[in-house]
């Protein structure tokens, strides 16, 4: 079965390297970008993604406001979400390994 990813990533170059990334990995998968945590949480009203994969840095809210507000929404209280500064650690939590991402919020 599909796995749907949604990225939270403003910055066109790191999608490009994240689609690289995750195509070295052979999961199927489906996924739909968010250019802000506004854009995301709109997205997350209709979406139910696998994994959720927030940038550090976003231009419009702090990740960690985007990441308490999404750990408060039902539907997605088994959601796997990943604060990132890489693309290299969205690889190592697709396929399980640990990473050090963010201490507080690395992996929910």
């Amino acid at each position: 079965m599909k796995k749907h990813i949604l990225l939270v990533e403003n910055d066109s170059s790191e999608l490009r390297a994240f689609v690289e990334t995750i195509n070295k990995t052979n999961l199927d998968y489906k996924c739909t970008w968010a250019q802000s945590g506004t854009q995301a949480l709109d997205q997350l009203q209709y979406l139910q993604p696998d994994f959720i994969f927030i940038k550090a840095q976003l231009p419009d809210m702090s990740s960690a406001d985007l990441l308490s507000t999404i750990r408060h929404i039902p539907k997605l209280a088994h959601t796997r979400v990943a604060k990132y500064t890489h693309p290299h650690d969205i690889k190592a939590a697709m396929l399980g390994t640990p990473i050090t991402l963010q201490p507080a919020t690395s992996m929910c």
